[in-house]
């Protein structure tokens, strides 16, 4: 009887530079990783609005960081920078729930082209 991982087939091939594997293939904590970074942040900002109307109140990133998913609040908050940048939202330094979607980001959701 052979030993599992004996035969050359059953062996994984471990996920390096070197390995042909796209980035929407690989995986980081089991997830897959997002092919596109405007699909998370779609996803982020739909979150965010769905639970400020669920609950009258925007989420914290403690809460946002469960409804995404993620373990560590330090990501989200990675996240919630970019947001930022690129004006889909809006925050008060040092205040727990003052995250807002901008006009701007509605839209971005929305996938409407703003006027300029």
């Amino acid at each position: 009887m052979p030993v599992l991982g004996s035969e050359p087939d059953q062996i994984p091939a471990p996920v390096t530079a070197a390995t042909n594997t796209s980035k929407a293939e690989r995986k980081i904590g089991g997830r897959p990783v997002k092919a596109n970074r405007d699909d998370r942040a779609r996803e982020t900002i739909n979150i965010i609005l769905r639970m400020t109307e669920e609950h009258h109140r925007p989420p914290t990133r403690r809460e946002l960081a469960d409804a995404c998913g993620l373990r560590s609040v330090a990501t989200v908050i990675e996240h919630l920078e970019v947001l930022y940048k690129r004006g889909y939202i809006m925050f008060e330094v040092g205040c727990v729930r003052s995250l807002w979607v901008t006009r701007k980001g509605e839209m971005f959701v929305a996938d409407v082209v703003e006027p300029e």
